[in-house]
């Protein structure tokens, strides 16, 4: 599985709002997960079928 684009977001509880504002709206949105890495995630698509990925946690490198 590929992903067009990945957003990382700052805290669960973000991802969690954006989730339910996705789902919401009717956009195709899988569960939240856990990959086994820090944070979790979930996947989206649009119209299109083109994958979008969305985390929970900022990269390392971003944080600094």
């Amino acid at each position: 599985m590929r992903f067009c684009l990945t957003f990382e977001l700052n805290r669960i509880t973000e991802l969690e709002n954006f989730h339910r504002e996705l789902f919401e709206k009717e956009v195709n949105t899988g569960a939240i997960e856990n990959r086994g890495h820090p944070g979790r995630n979930f996947v989206f698509s649009d119209p299109d079928g083109i994958l979008f990925d969305v985390w929970s946690e900022l990269s390392p490198s971003f944080k600094q």
